[in-house]
């Protein structure tokens, strides 16, 4: 990898892509998918730095109905990496303003990945940035009722009928009480 800036551009028709999103998606889409994602790779003083921004649809599942349903990802992040360990351990010099300026972030923003090989796993960098931005509880919309925990009726096509059953079964045992 030069010192130049290299602008990068992938979509829906680079295989690798659709793995990492397949990969991290609990549902399918019925559609085509939609990615983009644009990377800005640059090296410097033996650290690497990743600018990226990703926009996708993913099939995720409702934490309440358990229905699949279709998510809109859009995020911006910055990575570094290096092979040189002793970057993150120099002592009395401030490494993370030496290298911040490439990105524009804040040096507390910033960590180092320590890099094993002599390449950056872009696809392992994409599902990582994916996974980071899935919302822990994922809802199909605000307003979604969920699946009765009695009957596990989905509560979003029809009512269930549990509180007719609890309401006549309470009603019985009141009856046969007061007898």
């Amino acid at each position: 990898l030069s010192e130049d800036l290299k602008q990068l551009h992938f979509s829906e028709q680079d295989p690798w892509i659709v793995a990492a999103v397949q990969g991290a998606e609990e549902s399918r889409l019925p559609k085509l998918p939609d990615y983009d994602i644009d990377l800005e790779v640059r090296k410097s003083h033996g650290v690497i730095f990743l600018k990226g921004k990703m926009d996708l649809l993913i099939g995720l599942l409702c934490s309440r109905c358990a229905n699949s349903f279709e998510h809109h990802l859009s995020s911006r992040f910055q990575c570094m990496f290096t092979r040189e360990r002793s970057l993150g351990h120099q002592e009395g010099t401030n490494v993370g303003v030496a290298y911040s300026d490439p990105t524009g972030a804040a040096p507390e923003d910033l960590d180092i990945e320590f890099l094993e090989k002599d390449y950056v796993e872009l696809e392992d960098v994409l599902k990582e940035q994916i996974y980071l931005k899935i919302p822990f509880q994922p809802l199909c919309n605000e307003e979604c009722k969920g699946i009765c925990p009695v009957c596990g009726q989905d509560r979003n096509t029809q009512p269930c009928q549990c509180h007719r059953i609890k309401n006549s079964a309470l009603a019985n045992a009141l009856k046969n009480y007061r007898t």
